[in-house]
This record gives structure tokens, C-alpha cells and sequence, in this order.
């Protein structure tokens, strides 16, 4: 038999306290009760203090735009100061970095978008995190359509007269972009993949920059966000051909989608949604989610998000992390046979 000398048994423990081995099992019972009674208090009491949003992107930009029309919601909700901080940077890496980086108890939470979650996967190897590891996607927040236009000199009225017309005048289309490796740029190199479209990329430090250069005939064509060009579309300063939408939008309802133009795979969403650095308590991500998806119902907020163009989402969990998927690898596979490299 072995050796019990030197390892008192529980029984032997509970006579020494002048206990019953009943009276221990209750008291172990009794401990983990308060421990995990301690730990629903602890997340009960979330939050206790301020909530830090980093974004990705400079102050007064679309983006930037659409979280604080949420976050200013989300404060009142959850009763503390949701404070945006603006890292712009190396096309959303610096302020997902940060992201990162941050302590995973859900007092930091960051913006996540086609570009910086999607795009600079593809284009730059040697991110400083790894998107699949360190984040944990909570909501999609917001939708947006790109909208594909032409100087309104050309006699161009559809896609397929675009398409024609470059066929028929090779190397005399270029289109303008915000830079390299941007998301209108990938947009407009599928749009060449799966028409043959003879169209040549120059490519800008800005949307702004390239929308000036297409209203002066220095580039014919651009595909940019539906709310930075239909302004320009309404005055008659640009011509609209095709949404990248699966519908039609309030803001220019005569402007046909792609797919009844007859390009049904040329599809884009410019899409805003909003992470945790991983590891942070399920319960505080659930509440979180909640929370936001409780904003974006409220008739202000979308109000506030349609008047600049965005639909909101609500697209949660599992759910978002299967569509960022199926947006690697459609925009992987798009990046790669046209071999673009950012700027």
C-alpha cells in the first residue's frame, strides 16, 4: 500500500480543524461560490470607467464620421465616456497595432474596415499583428456603396458603352483612385478582370485629389464612395454609370447597380465594423455587441448614418468573422492577378 505518512488525506485534514469531511465538502462548495460570484461581480460592474474607440483614420473623415454618430449613442447606453482616439497611418495599421496591443479588458475597442482588415492583409505581408490572432470582431456597424462615373465629356451613358469605348480607343481611358493598393483601386482592377476593359490607373494621394483631376478631363474615369460623389453627380459635374450595391440607393435612385447593368459579380461594400483585442471576457464582448446593435436601431443614429451615405449594419459574431473571410479571399484573389503593390 503507498506510503500516506507525509499526505494527510482531506478526513484526516478535517479532524485536525476538528471538522467533518461533510462540513469541508461545504465549505469547498461555499469558496468557488464566492469566487465565481466575485467574477459575475467584476463583469457586472463593466463599465466603471471610460471607453477608449481607436480609429484608424484621421478626425473628420468618413470613417471618423460614422463612429462618433454611434459612440456618442453607445456613451449614454452604457454611462461612460466613450472617447475616440484618431491613429491614422499606413492605411489603418498604425491604429490597429495599437489596437493590438491594447489590454484585452474591454476599455479599448477599435474601427475595422475593408482597408485595414482586409486590403492591407493582402498587400502588406509584414503587419505587426495578425488579424486572424488578435482581434476579436464584434459588429458591423455601417454599409457603403462605391459608385463608378465618368468625365461627362465622354459619350459614355452605361458600363457596357465603357467598356465598348475603351476596346475601341485602347490606352486613352485612365482612371484616377486614392492610391494605390486603395479599395477603389482593387474595385476598378476587377472591373478590368471580368470585362477586359482597357482602362490605365493613376493614382492619387486622395479621393479629393482624383475626383478635382475627373471633373477636368485629366482622368475620364473613377469609382470612389457613393457620398463623395453624388454631390458632383447631382450638379452635373460627373456622370454615374453603376453602383457596386446589391440595390439601389435613396441618395441617386436613377443610377442602376452593376448587376443590372450585367456585371452581377461586381460587388463592393465599403463597410465600417468595430473589435476588441482578443481575449477579452466573452460576457464584455456579448454586452458590447449588444449594446451597439441597440445604437444602430435607434432612428436618429440611422438617420444621422444615412444622411452621410452609410446604411447601418448589424452583421455580429460569427456571422461578420464568415464575411471578412469571404472578403480575403475574394479581394486576395483579385490583388494577385493584377500583381498591385501598394504605394
Amino acid at each position: 500500500m503507498p506510503n500516506t505518512a507525509h499526505h494527510p488525506s482531506s478526513r484526516s485534514t478535517a479532524k485536525k480543524f476538528g471538522l467533518s469531511s461533510r462540513k469541508v465538502s461545504i465549505w469547498s462548495r461555499i469558496v468557488l461560490m464566492a469566487i465565481s460570484l466575485q467574477a459575475i461581480s467584476a463583469n457586472a460592474a463593466y463599465p466603471d470607467r471610460p471607453i477608449k474607440w481607436i480609429v484608424p483614420s484621421a478626425a473628420s473623415g468618413a470613417s471618423d464620421t460614422t463612429v462618433r454618430i454611434v459612440a456618442d449613442q453607445l456613451s449614454k447606453r452604457l454611462g461612460q465616456p466613450v472617447i475616440i482616439d484618431n491613429r491614422p497611418g499606413a492605411s489603418g495599421a498604425i491604429g490597429l497595432d495599437l489596437l493590438a496591443k491594447s489590454a484585452p479588458d474591454g476599455y479599448t475597442i477599435g474601427t475595422i474596415n475593408i482597408t485595414n482588415f482586409v486590403m492591407n492583409r493582402q498587400l502588406r505581408p509584414n503587419l505587426p499583428f495578425d488579424v486572424d490572432r488578435d482581434f476579436i470582431p464584434l459588429v458591423r456597424l455601417s454599409t457603403q456603396s462605391n459608385l463608378l462615373v465618368v468625365n461627362p465629356s465622354l459619350p459614355i451613358n452605361d458600363v457596357n458603352e465603357l467598356v465598348a469605348y475603351s476596346k475601341a480607343h485602347p490606352s486613352s481611358l485612365f482612371y484616377g483612385s486614392a492610391g494605390a493598393g486603395s479599395s477603389q483601386h482593387i474595385a476598378m482592377e476587377f472591373l478590368k478582370q471580368i470585362t477586359g476593359a482597357s482602362l490605365t490607373h493613376i493614382p492619387y494621394k486622395s479621393s479629393p485629389a482624383a475626383g478635382i483631376d475627373l471633373m477636368g478631363n485629366r482622368v475620364q474615369v473613377m469609382l470612389d464612395n457613393l457620398s463623395t460623389l453624388a454631390p458632383n453627380v447631382k450638379s452635373g459635374k460627373i456622370r454615374a454609370l453603376a453602383l457596386t450595391a446589391p440595390k439601389r440607393s435613396a441618395l441617386l435612385p436613377d443610377v442602376p447597380t452593376f448587376i443590372e447593368a450585367g456585371f452581377p459579380s461586381l460587388q463592393m461594400t465599403v463597410w465600417s465594423g468595430v473589435a476588441t483585442p482578443n481575449g477579452v471576457d466573452p460576457e464584455i464582448t456579448k454586452m458590447l455587441s449588444d449594446e451597439i446593435l441597440a445604437v444602430l436601431k435607434l432612428p436618429s443614429v440611422i438617420a444621422s448614418l444615412k444622411e452621410t451615405g452609410y446604411e447601418p449594419d448589424g452583421l455580429r459574431g460569427s456571422d461578420f468573422v464568415e464575411f471578412i473571410k469571404q472578403e480575403n479571399t475574394q479581394w486576395g484573389d483579385v490583388i494577385h492577378k493584377a500583381n498591385i503593390e501598394p504605394d
